[in-house]
């Protein structure tokens, strides 16, 4: 955990003619999810048709269609085992970060 240090992104995507990283989605997710709060993560500019592409890669299509597959299957077994109540009550879980400001 990076706790209150600043976290900078810098993807050298000012650029509209520069080729998107393939692993872009994963590269912003993971940047943005080591900071506690927003204001310590520093994103270089990106274009807004820059921003358009992201999350369009073949690979994004898969990992989504794999995910969707993934908990189409879960559903199933749950079902087939009695326990579909039990699943859909824990995907309804929303955590609660009320206490984030404080630790």
């Amino acid at each position: 955990m990076l706790g209150d240090r600043l976290v900078s992104l810098e993807l050298g995507l000012d650029n509209p003619d520069r080729k998107l990283p393939q692993e872009i989605g994963s590269i912003v997710y993971v940047t943005c999810t080591r900071v506690t709060k927003l204001q310590h993560l520093f994103v270089s500019p990106i274009l807004p048709a820059v921003w358009d592409k992201i999350g369009k890669s073949n690979m994004d299509v898969r990992r989504r269609t794999m995910g969707q597959q993934l908990q189409s299957a879960a559903e199933s077994f749950a079902v087939s085992h009695g326990k579909h109540d039990e699943m859909k009550t824990e995907l309804s879980w929303i955590p609660d970060y009320s206490g984030n400001d404080v630790e």
